[in-house]
Parts: C-alpha cells; structure tokens; sequence
C-alpha cells in the first residue's frame, strides 16, 4: 500500500457497491448509512480515552447527556450510524484510536491509551473485528482520536460507596498510564489512579493466552484455550473510606463473520449499522454474557457464525443485556443499555438477560478485599464461531489459573523470539521497537491460510493480505529465521493468484488482486496491480534462497507454475510507445499509470522468473522471453536517469510524449528506496545507484521536518544496503534517521503507523492504522542492516521493571514506566552481549544484476502440500450481483459522487498538503 487514500473512483464505486446492498436490506433503518456525515473534528470533541468522552463521574451532571451530533440518543430516539468515510477529512475512514496491541495468533486486540478495546479480531470468524468501535476522526490540534460514541468499544468501571453515597467512574476517566511488561512479549499493563476522596487504584494486565502460538511453531511448548485474559488488581489505601468496590465490564459487542468482496469497507465500521442479525445472552449458570451473530458470508457465499463470550472468574453480582442506545437502528424493544443505567446514581444495573440486534452487557462483580489492601479479579474474553464453543472456551480459561496462563505467556514468547537476532546496539529504544516490531508481524499472521494481513485495524480497513507488503514481510521473516511461516504464506499467494480454471473475476491470470481477506476471497476494489504482480514473482523465488538444499528445489517446483504465469504477464503487459510496462494500477492507484514505481518491480519479477527458471534447469523459449524483455525493460529505465541530478524520474515517459520534467518527476524518497532495494537496477557500486541512494536520503531527511511523511523504514533499507560497508560518517547519519522515527512517529506503547502526520500543536502520531504490518517489518530490517545482529542475551524490559511475571505490575502494583503513557518504543533493557551476527544478508545473498541463468521447460502442475484457503469457483456471490447493483443503483450515484469528490480532494490537498 501507499500512504494516500485509494483514488476517488475507488471510494466511489465501493460506495456504489455498498448502497446496491443497502436497498437489499429491510431490516436496516432508513438514513442509517446515508445520514449526515459526521462533523468535522474540533478540539472541544470528546474522545474515547479524555475523561469528557464518555467517562462519567458520580458528580458529573452530564454524563447522561447524548453523544456528539445524536441528539436524545439516550432517550431512546432513532440515531445515526456513523459515516463510512468522510472524503473531506485527512484520513477518509475515521481516526485510528490504537496504542498498544496484544494478541496470540487466533485473537487480536488492540487498545487505546485509556484501557479501551476497540479493536477484537477473531481468527475462527474471518479475522473480523467483534467489537463496535468507530472513531470518527482527529483533534487537530493534538491528534487525539475522537471516537464517534461515548459507548464505542469494551472497557471497565467501578462503584464504590463512601458513607452513603454511591460513586462510579470508568477507569479511563482516571489518570493512567500503560507500557508493555516487557518488548520481549505482548503483555499490557495499565494502571488508573483515582481521586484522593476514594484513595483507589487499579492496575491492568492484559494479555492473550499462549495456546495458539504452537501454531506459528509446533515446536513451542504452549497448548490449550485462545482467550484474553485481563487481571484487574485493585489498592485501597489505608485512608480510603471506599467500601462495597465493584468492578463492572461493559461490552459494545459486534460478532460478525461475513465480508463483502471487493468492498473492504464493511471492514471499517459500517457492519455495525448493516448486521442486525445479533443475540446477546447471559448465562446464570456460567455467570457470563455470550454475543453471537450468524448468517451469510457474502464472500464465500457460505454460512457463517461469530460468538463473544466474557466473564468474572469469580462471578457476578448484577448485569445487564441490552440495546445501544448510541447506535442506529434504535431498539427500543430491548432493555435498556447498561452504559445509560451508569450514567447515573444509583449506578446499578438491571439485571436484563437477553436482547438482540445491536447490543451491549455489562456485567458487575465484588471486589473482597478480605481485610488486606489488595484484591483482584480476573475477565476472561473468549471468541469463537458458535455461542457454545465461545463458553467452552471461556470454561477453560477459568481453569487454567492466572498465575500459570501468564507464565505461560511468558515462556512461550521467550521460546517464539529466541531465535531472532536484535540490532547491535545500546540504544534501548531502538532495540525495544525492533522487538515490538516483530510480534507485530508475527501477530498478522493468519495460521488457517498463511496470509499476512497488513493490519488488524479497521480503520483503514487494511485486514487484508496485500502482495506488495507481504513479499517485504518475508524477507523480515525470512531474515530472523522464521522460514516455516514464509512458506505458508507464499503458498498462499500460489494459491490465491488469478489462473485456469479458476480465474478470479476482472484479474488476468498470472496477476493477484489488489488484496486478499485471509481466507482467500479478494477485499479490495482494484482488479490488480502490476508492481504487486512483480513482487509476487519476486517473493516466490526469493524464500527459495533462504531454505537448505533439497528443501529449497522442492519448495521452488511447488510454486514455479505460478511464477511462470506472473512472468508471462508482465513480459506481454507492455507499452508499445514506450517500452516499459503497460498502463496499470500501481501502489493502490485506481488510475493506470506508467512509471519506475511499475517498471522497477516488473524487472525485478522477470529477473527472478529467469533465476527461478535456472534454478530448477528449466531453459526453453518462453524462459528467453523472460530475459529478453528484462533486457529491454532495463534499458529503457536507464533512459530515466538525471545526470544533472543524479538520480532516477519517477515518469521517464508519458504515453509516448517527450520526458517529464522538473521536481514532480523525481522518484522521491518514497519510491527511491525500492530502487535500491530489492529492485537494485544495478550493482550498488555503480555511480548510479550511488547517486540515487544519495538523492533518496536527501529527499527523505528533509520529509522529517515537514507536514507528514511515510515508509521512511523502506528507505532507510534501500540506502542502508547500497551504502553498506558503512561508513562511520554514514553510519552516523542512517542512526539518526532511524532514532527519529523510533523517537517521533510511534504510539507512545511503540506501535507504527502506515505513516505520520505533524498537527497543529507540533505534535507528531501515527497515521492511518497502528500496528502497521509492512512499517513494523521495515523498521525492524533497517535497524538490524544499520547496526548489525547480536542474540539477546536476556528478555528486552522496560526500563526499571524486571522481565517477569514476578514485576510489581503483575502483582498488582504500579506499572512499569513511569508516567504519561508509556515510552515511544517500549524504553528500557538490553540487548545483551551473546554471539553476533552480521547485517542485513538480504543484499549479498541475491543473484547478480543480470545474472539470468540458462534458459529452459517451463510450466508444471499447480503447486501442491499448500494449505487451503476459500477460493470460490467461478464468480463469487458479491460479484454476481456486481452488475445488478451498478445497474439499477450506480450509475447515476457513481458520476454525482465521483464528481463531489474531485471537489472534496482538490480541497483537501490544498489543506493538508499530503
């Protein structure tokens, strides 16, 4: 993906696609999706973690009052489902609201600053998230996300009483801060300090359980339930005059298992409003809620089902089922929902059962202190694709025992992490977000298929598998020794590419489409694009190189077939007035386009074709008119090099007319690292390549004090191999550049963004979705070229807090971290001394520059031994009524709104500059 927004066409023609369904739909309350979109943003707009959104105190008139732009919504009127994209905002999906992540390979969850879930994917239900959270866009002054609902996401409460007056608040209305146990593994911890009046401060320790980690290895000794497991460690100090404390957990539950291909937008929000079709129970005996949805997956044109279950370990003492009041269509036939009836004294819940539609559940449990200062409770969150499997799920993580789960969890990331090497350096925070970085691959990993998905946000919808991403994730992988998975994943790409006899709808064979949801189906609107068609070929033959021997061959005849039709394609896929690639989709653009952005990773894929070929001893015709063309295609790029400059046009040519000119035309720091790398035009000691990496750095230093920036990790990859050896005065200048990303465009937890935007105040945040899958793998491959490999010789820690379940955090005491929200980065530990390694040997290890080999029989079987994934035969569902949808539903809206938003992105170019 690239760091802008899918061109306006693709906006367009998605909503045209959504409003065709909409129509199809009773069930859903009129002017749910097509309502007023949401305001923009300003600084008095309440966000999710502030304790104005939606975090009421006992003394706080207001806190009943209707959220932002949803008047009587409490009342009981009929609301308005928050927008799916707003094309006049800087980021048209809504604000990510994510700090921290946490997860286990079967469940991802991702949290807020203030200890809010807003993001619950579940591996059995398609990866869908299962929470109802939509942020509605940013402050821009600070950049804080404002979550469009004050009852958005799951979170916890507590009630307490002080002579005789009841008192609740949410937690993230308290001060907090949150940090991980350790950058070793995905264990949060938060801690809220309230008022002096109630002397009360709880701390929160998050974490998935361990079990599904054998997935990722076989050879890790974890097993047992997937759940979320989060310890609730209360202190009273010895003046407090709280008693009767109970803790309450609130779910705004979404289980959902469907998708709609080609329209990754029901991925961002909007099924929250489109899905109905929800019960919500509690189960006396179980002393939990289950939320469960199911029906039709549009992609696959299968049934499906999604459940949620949570609960106290120790039972509770009232709850609640109901209705949303914030959320359309309104349910009045539901009991009331459990975030009005803690809006105000007495603070209790109502003890409703059951509800369906949109729901939400509360539920409320004693804390007992039992004459000591300290107590705990413990929430299990399990998901699962039926309500039973959810509750047996939920059952054992009860009998597991915390105190084992979390050793658990700690031993088996310790084994999962030992065999990757950590950058050489005393620079903590470097070696924290280096670690950080790769859970968060590790995390996108979707076992069932092998896909890769570049984030599990959904705002940007990026859970999908996107080519271009995942052929620069395996690399990472490949490079920390994690070559089982990279297999998985390239088989997954064999599989999922458009060929006879199952072309996939719109994709040529030999081409993958813009995306993949994890189960297979295509997520995007994009029919294909030509450099993900590159690196695809390039991805597939390059694992080969990392595997022993045999294993690599092997491996190699697997997935050639599908290297051979990628490399047919773009040899045949040419522009006759030029002679580079055709006209096509690059980079998430909707417009064909001819540029280096597409010539340089098609020349990449037919280099690899050719290698592949000599690999295996396969030399006949069609392999020579692999070479050939890469031959052709190299010499034409050539004719975009500046001697003047120094560097590479982006656009040597345009449909045939004379060179482009000017600044416009440069490649930019953006692109100028692929060049580098893995493209590498020529061999790095050539004056060119030299020149390039020089103008690449110089581009992407000045970006660092601008408006917004993005991908500065591919660049520094790119230059860092060119450069390398490095020099000390090189050296010096890439550790920089790298400390300032690890410094300044992170989460204060230490995730990454697709990019970075600079607001109003001078403060810089991520953008667009945290973690960032592709951001992650890059930042981790530069710092280890930079400074070189070393073993870690113990666990990487937070500063001042020891890398064990034994920490004070654990037990319940304050958070490692100190104050605010946590080091950018995960501060703290060390890398160890151990056995060094060297650099980065992605670019020693690769064939020549023009080394093709000898030419000889292509072809072969389909590849084999690879896992299934849901390809549907023929023309899926969703595409069946493609045209249905476009013809009685679009068109006229498609012209109306792709002229509204030329006007709305002309407009928001010269606001925002990106």
């Amino acid at each position: 993906m690239r760091f802008r927004p899918w061109l306006l066409a693709v906006l367009g023609l998605s909503m045209v696609m959504l409003a065709g369904k909409l129509a199809a739909r009773p069930a859903f309350a009129s002017g749910a999706l097509a309502g007023t979109p949401a305001s923009s943003p300003s600084a008095s707009s309440p966000s999710a973690s502030s304790p104005s959104a939606s975090s009421p105190s006992a003394s706080s008139p207001s806190a009943s009052s209707p959220g932002p732009g949803r008047p009587g919504a409490l009342a009981g009127a009929t609301a308005t489902a928050p927008a799916c994209f707003d094309p006049s905002a800087l980021y048209e999906y809504g604000a990510t609201d994510v700090n921290a992540e946490v997860g286990n390979s079967s469940i991802t969850a991702l949290i807020n600053g203030g200890g809010t879930l807003t993001v619950l994917r579940s591996a059995p239900a398609n990866y869908d998230n299962q929470v109802n959270f939509f942020a509605s866009g940013y402050n821009p002054e600070t950049g804080q996300a404002l979550a469009s609902q004050p009852n958005d996401g799951a979170f916890i409460g507590i009630r307490y009483v002080t002579g005789n007056v009841a008192h609740f608040a949410w937690l993230r209305s308290w001060a907090h801060t949150q940090s991980y146990l350790s950058n070793s593994n995905p264990i949060l911890v938060t801690s809220f300090t309230g008022p002096a009046t109630a002397g009360i401060s709880v701390t929160d320790t998050e974490f998935a359980t361990a079990g599904p980690l054998s997935q990722l290895d076989p050879q890790i000794s974890a097993s047992g339930t997937s759940a979320l497991v989060q310890r609730l460690a209360v202190t009273r100090t010895s003046s407090s005059a709280a008693r009767d404390v109970e803790l309450v957990a609130y779910g705004n539950w979404n289980p959902t298992a469907a998708q709609e291909t080609d329209v990754p937008l029901s991925d961002s929000g909007c099924n929250a409003a489109l899905n109905t079709a929800r019960t919500a129970t509690y189960d006396a005996e179980r002393t939990a809620v289950v939320a469960a949805w199911k029906g039709t997956d549009s992609a696959t044109n299968q049934q499906a089902g999604s459940a949620v279950a949570f609960g106290w370990s120790g039972g509770t003492t009232s709850w609640q089922v109901g209705g949303d009041s914030f959320e359309a269509p309104a349910q009045q036939a539901n009991p009331p929902d459990a975030y009005a009836e803690l809006s105000s004294a007495p603070y209790s819940l109502g003890d409703a059962g059951n509800a369906t539609g949109q729901t939400t559940a509360a539920i409320m449990a004693r804390v007992a202190f039992s004459g000591s200062s300290r107590a705990s409770l413990v929430l299990d969150t399990t998901a699962a694709t039926t309500p039973g499997e959810a509750i047996a799920e939920l059952d054992s993580a009860r009998s597991a025992g915390y105190a084992a789960t979390l050793a658990g969890v700690e031993s088996a990331w310790a084994e999962l992490l030992s065999r990757a090497p950590v950058p050489d350096t005393p620079d903590l925070r470097v070696i924290g977000l280096a670690r950080r970085s790769l859970i968060t691959v590790l995390l996108a990993v979707y076992p069932e298929s092998g896909a890769i998905v570049a984030s599990p946000a959904t705002q940007g919808p990026y859970g999908e598998d996107w080519v271009r991403d995942g052929s620069f994730i395996n690399t990472m992988l490949d490079d920390n020794g994690y070559s089982a998975i990279v297999t998985a994943h390239e088989l997954y790409y064999a599989h999922t590419q458009s060929q006879d006899p199952h072309p996939i709808p719109g994709t040529p064979p030999g081409n993958w489409p813009m995306n993949m949801y994890p189960n297979g189906p295509p997520g995007g609107p994009i029919a294909y694009e030509i450099d993900e068609t590159g690196y695809g070929a390039w991805t597939l033959y390059d694992h080969s190189l990392y595997l022993q021997h045999g294993q690599g061959r092997q491996y190699l005849q697997q997935v050639f077939p599908a290297i051979t039709r990628a490399a047919d394609w773009l040899t045949s896929c040419e522009d006759p007035a030029t002679q580079l690639e055709c006209s096509a989709s690059i980079g998430d653009s909707y417009t064909p386009t001819i540029s280096l952005q597409g010539a340089g990773p098609v020349l990449l894929g037919l280099r690899s074709a050719v290698n592949a070929a000599q690999a295996l001893g396969v030399a006949d015709k069609q392999v020579s008119s692999w070479e050939a063309r890469a031959g052709q295609l190299q010499a034409v790029i050539a004719k975009a090099y500046d001697s003047q400059t120094n560097d590479y046009r982006s656009e040597p040519y345009q449909g045939g007319k004379p060179e482009v000119t000017g600044s416009e035309a440069r490649t930019g720091y953006e692109n100028g690292g692929a060049l580098l790398w893995p493209v590498q035009l020529l061999p790095y000691s050539n004056p060119r390549m030299q020149g390039e990496a020089q103008a690449t750095y110089r581009s992407m230093e000045a970006s660092f004090s601008g408006r917004s920036g993005a991908y500065e990790g591919a660049q520094l990859f790119g230059i860092c191999n060119a450069w390398t050896p490095l020099t000390p005065a090189r050296r010096s200048e890439l550790e920089a550049a790298l400390g300032q990303v690890a410094s300044t465009t992170t989460t204060p937890a230490g995730l990454l963004g697709e990019g970075w935007y600079r607001w109003g105040n001078g403060t810089v945040t991520p953008l667009n979705d945290m973690p960032h899958t592709w951001e992650s793998a890059l930042f981790d491959m530069s710092a280890l070229c930079i400074y070189g490999a070393t073993t870690p010789a113990e666990p990487v820690a937070p500063s001042g807090s020891p890398p064990s379940s034994s920490s004070a955090a654990a037990e319940g005491g304050p958070a490692p971290g100190g104050s605010g929200t946590g080091g950018a980065g995960g501060t703290g530990g060390t890398g160890g001394a151990g056995g060094t390694g060297g650099p980065n040997q992605s670019a020693e290890r690769k064939p020549p520059a023009g080394s093709y080999g000898a030419p000889g029989p292509a072809g072969g079987a389909a590849p084999t031994g690879s896992r299934p994934v849901s390809i549907p035969a023929g023309k899926p569902a969703a595409a069946r009524h493609l045209a249905d949808d476009l013809i009685f539903y679009g068109l006229p809206l498609l012209i109306a709104i792709g002229a509204a938003l030329a006007v709305f992105e002309i407009r928001r170019r010269r606001r925002h500059r990106l």
